[in-house]
Order: structure tokens, then sequence, then C-alpha cells
């Protein structure tokens, strides 16, 4: 998401509305019914994207989540909005970054 620019917004909007086909034609989902999110910081380091439906919570925290729509929109208005914007995200102890934090505070 960090390194996402204005450039491949017609891939983005394509992975949206070809997801949203496959969804409704495969699952039976309407576009209403359906999140579309990534996730910063990603579990993976290649972008993706996850498509659930509006009644699975799980995966789809504020902290974390940002919509695939929001995205777009975004990098419509600024191509460079995620270069200069502030994430919000959360931070598992578990995490190599929480890690990092905590032995900092050791030294």
């Amino acid at each position: 998401l960090r390194d996402l620019r204005g450039e491949p917004l017609p891939m983005l909007r394509a992975m949206l509305r070809k997801g949203r086909l496959i969804a409704a034609e495969t699952y039976g989902v309407p576009t209403h019914a359906l999140r579309c999110f990534v996730h910063y910081p990603p579990q993976f380091y290649h972008f993706h994207a996850h498509f659930t439906h509006v009644a699975v919570d799980f995966g789809v925290s504020t902290e974390r989540a940002h919509l695939l729509d929001d995205v777009i929109e975004n990098l419509e208005r600024d191509g460079e909005h995620y270069a200069k914007c502030g994430l919000t995200m959360r931070v598992g102890e578990r995490d190599e970054l929480w890690k990092r934090f905590a032995n900092e505070d050791e030294t």
C-alpha cells in the first residue's frame, strides 16, 4: 500500500471489477454484500486484495484493512497519496516490528 502510486489505477479498477464479477457469478454474492480490502502492513509482501462477505468480520479491523474503493479514490485524487499520508497500523507483540521497537527501549 505504501508503495502504490497513480500508475496502477487501471489494474486496481480491473481487480475490483473482476473480483466483484467472480464473486457474483461463482458464489452469488452481490456487490452490495461484498467487501474488498488490502492490509497494511500486509501478511505477504506482494500486492493482493481480499474479497469477503460483509457479514464476515475477520481481518477487517480498521487499523489494518483499507477498502480498495478508498485506495482507488485516494490515488485518483493524488497519485502520490500513499507516499505522503500517515497510515495508522496495529502491531502485535509477536510481530518483528514490535520486537525491534521493544529492543530499542532496552538499549
